[in-house]
C-alpha cells in the first residue's frame, strides 16, 4: 500500500472511530442505568474502565465500583477493582501505585483462592516489573501467571495473548529473539483463535518489533500496518501510540528521516494526550535522535522533554519505594509459604492420627471377633463400629480434601456434595459390615456359652455320682 494513501486511511478511522466496540459500551451502559447497587454494576464498571482512554474518567469509574464493592462486601469486585487501578498506573508508567494495587489484588484472590484471579494478578505484576526493567522478577511472576492459568483455562481462553505477549516483551527487551518470536507467534494465534482484537494489537506489533530487530524489514513493516490498522478499528489508543513509536524506529533504520519523525511525533501527541509517561518518554528520545543532526534547538527540546520524562518514571524514590514493596511481598510470600508448609505437616500427621485410629478400632474389633474367651455385648460391637465410621470417615475426608479443593475450585457447596455422597456410600457398607461382626460374634458367644456349659456340666457330673454314690452307702 502506498504510504501517503495508508496515511491518509489511518487519519480518517482515527478521526472518526467507525469501530469503537459501540455494542459491547451500549450494552454496559444499560446495565449500569438499570441495575441496582449489585455485583452486575460493579463489573460493568470495571469492564467500562478497559474501554476509557481517558484516565481521570477511568480512574472515576473504578473507583465508584472499588467503593460499591465495599459496601456490598464483594471481595471479588474489590480485588478486580485494584487489578484494574494497578493497570491504570502501569499505563501512566506510575509504577509504584501499580505495584501497590495489584499486590492488593493479588492478597485477595489469594484468600478466596481463585486460580485465574491470581493469574491475571500476576501477569499484570510481571509486566510492571518488566516496564521497569527488572527482568528476572517479572518473567518469575509471569510463568507462575501461565502454571495458574493452566489449572483451570483451555489452551484458547481469552487471557493466553496478553500474557504470552508480555512474556514475549521481556524477552525481546533482553534481545532473545528466538524466544520473544516464539511468544509473540503464540499470542498472535491465541488471540485470532478467540477473536480478540485488543490482544492481536499487541501481538501484531511485537511480531514487527523482532522481524525490525532480525533486518527482516518488509515483513515488519506489513506487521506494524496490520496492528495499527486494528487498533485504528477498535480504538486501542495505548498500542497505538506503542506501535507508532516502533514504526518510527522502523522508518529510522532504513534512512527515511520524514517518515520516522511523523509517525515519532504521533507517537508523542496521543502519550502526552492519555499521559502515557513511558511511551512519551521514549518518543521524545526518538524525536531527539531525530533531530539532533539537523536541528539542534529541536533535539535540545525533547532530550529535556525525555529527560523529565524519565526523572518522573525512574526517580530514586520511585525505585526505593518498589524495592521497598516487593521486599514486603517477598516476606508476606514467605510466610505463605511457611503457613502452607505447617499446614501440610498438620495435615500429615491429623492423618496419621487418622489412620492409628482407623487401624486400632479395625484390631479390637477384629480381636473380639476372633477371641475364642471373650463374650462381646452386641451393644460394644455397635459402638465400635460407628466409631470406626468416623475414624474412617476422617481419614477420607483428610486425605482427598487438597484434591478435592482443585477439582471443585475450591466451592464450599460441590465440596460438601461430594463428601455427603461419600458418607452416603460408606452408611450401607458400614451396616452390612456390622451385621457380618454381629453375626460372628453373635455365633461366637453362643459357642463360648455352649463350651463353658459342658465344661460346668462336665465339672458337676462326678460330684453328683459321688453324692448319689454317698447317698446310696
Amino acid at each position: 500500500m502506498n504510504k501517503k494513501i495508508f496515511l491518509i486511511l489511518s487519519i480518517f478511522v482515527s478521526n472518526t472511530l467507525l469501530a469503537q466496540p459501540k455494542q459491547e459500551i451500549d450494552s454496559l451502559h444499560n446495565v449500569l442505568a438499570t441495575s441496582i447497587e449489585d455485583s452486575a454494576r460493579v463489573m460493568a464498571l470495571v469492564r467500562l474502565s478497559f474501554y476509557e482512554t481517558d484516565p481521570p474518567l477511568r480512574f472515576q469509574l473504578v473507583n465508584e465500583a472499588l467503593n460499591l464493592t465495599r459496601k456490598i462486601k464483594f471481595e471479588k469486585g474489590e480485588a478486580q477493582c485494584f487489578q484494574q487501578l494497578g493497570n491504570h498506573f502501569s499505563r501512566m508508567a506510575d509504577y509504584p501505585k501499580a505495584l501497590e494495587y495489584l499486590f492488593k489484588s493479588l492478597a485477595i484472590r489469594e484468600r478466596l483462592q481463585d486460580p485465574e484471579g491470581l493469574s491475571t494478578s500476576k501477569s499484570s505484576i510481571g509486566n510492571v516489573y518488566c516496564n521497569q526493567g527488572n527482568y528476572k522478577t517479572g518473567l518469575v511472576y509471569l510463568f507462575e501467571a501461565v502454571a495458574a492459568l493452566k489449572k483451570v483455562a483451555s489452551p484458547n481462553a481469552s487471557r493466553w495473548p496478553n500474557l504470552y505477549s508480555y512474556i514475549a516483551g521481556a524477552y525481546y527487551q533482553q534481545n532473545i529473539l528466538d524466544s520473544a518470536l516464539n511468544y509473540y507467534n503464540r499470542s498472535n494465534e491465541a488471540a485470532m483463535s478467540t477473536n480478540s482484537k485488543f490482544q492481536l494489537s499487541g501481538s501484531l506489533t511485537g511480531l514487527g518489533d523482532v522481524h525490525a530487530a532480525m533486518g527482516n524489514f518488509d515483513i515488519s513493516l506489513s506487521y506494524f500496518r496490520k496492528s495499527i490498522s486494528n487498533c485504528l478499528e477498535i480504538n486501542n489508543i495505548q498500542v497505538l501510540s506503542y506501535t507508532y513509536l516502533h514504526l518510527s524506529n522502523l522508518f529510522t533504520k532504513k534512512g527515511d528521516t520524514d517518515s520516522a519523525i511523523y509517525y515519532a511525533q504521533q507517537s508523542l501527541t496521543i502519550a502526552q494526550d492519555k499521559q502515557y509517561r513511558k511511551i512519551f518518554s521514549d518518543a521524545a528520545k526518538q524525536l531527539a535522535g531525530l533531530y539532533e543532526m539537523s536541528n539542534d534547538k529541536e533535539a535540545l527540546r525533547y532530550y529535556k522533554l525525555t529527560m523529565d520524562a524519565k526523572d518522573s518514571i525512574f526517580s530514586v524514590s520511585n525505585t526505593a519505594q518498589i524495592q521497598s514493596m516487593t521486599f514486603t511481598e517477598q516476606e508476606r510470600q514467605r510466610e505463605i509459604e511457611s503457613a502452607g508448609v505447617k499446614s501440610k505437616e498438620e495435615r500429615n500427621h491429623n492423618l496419621q492420627y487418622a489412620a492409628i485410629a482407623v487401624g486400632l478400632i479395625t484390631f479390637i474389633i477384629l480381636f473380639l471377633a476372633l477371641s475364642r474367651s471373650i463374650i462381646v455385648k452386641k451393644k460394644f460391637i455397635e459402638f465400635f463400629a460407628i466409631l470406626g465410621l468416623l475414624a474412617l470417615f476422617e481419614f477420607i475426608n483428610l486425605f482427598i480434601h487438597p484434591y478435592l479443593a482443585n477439582i471443585t475450585n475450591h466451592s464450599p457447596v460441590l465440596m460438601l456434595i461430594i463428601l455427603i455422597a461419600i458418607g452416603a456410600l460408606l452408611i450401607p457398607l458400614h451396616h452390612k459390615l456390622e451385621k457380618w461382626i454381629t453375626n460372628v460374634m453373635t455365633e461366637k458367644n453362643k459357642k463360648i456359652r455352649l463350651a463353658a456349659a459342658k465344661k460346668t456340666i462336665a465339672t458337676l457330673e462326678p460330684a453328683s455320682a459321688k453324692a448319689s454314690a454317698g447317698k446310696g452307702e
